[in-house]
């Protein structure tokens, strides 16, 4: 059986930023974002308990590695490609 999907995330073009949508108690969660194209990082921290969080960018293009560590010491990546 798959496991539950715990986290989801979207990139939104008009705002330069990433969505995440938790699904299940996290408490706090550590984002990082790193442009492996550029190295330029991004870095964010926030409470997975009101559900949701926004992660400001550049919005350069280039490949993104995404990492994210709750407060359970988690973790959770993924990658996508602007």
């Amino acid at each position: 059986m798959p496991e539950r999907t715990a986290i989801e995330c979207m990139y939104e073009a008009a705002g330069e930023s990433l969505s995440f949508q938790f699904f299940e108690e996290m408490g706090g969660v550590t984002v990082t974002v790193v442009n492996t194209s550029t190295g330029e990082l991004f870095f964010d921290v926030c409470s997975s308990t009101p559900g949701s969080c926004r992660t400001a960018l550049s919005g350069d293009a280039g490949n993104y590695a995404i990492l994210l560590e709750d407060d359970f010491g988690r973790t959770y990546s993924g990658n996508f490609t602007l």
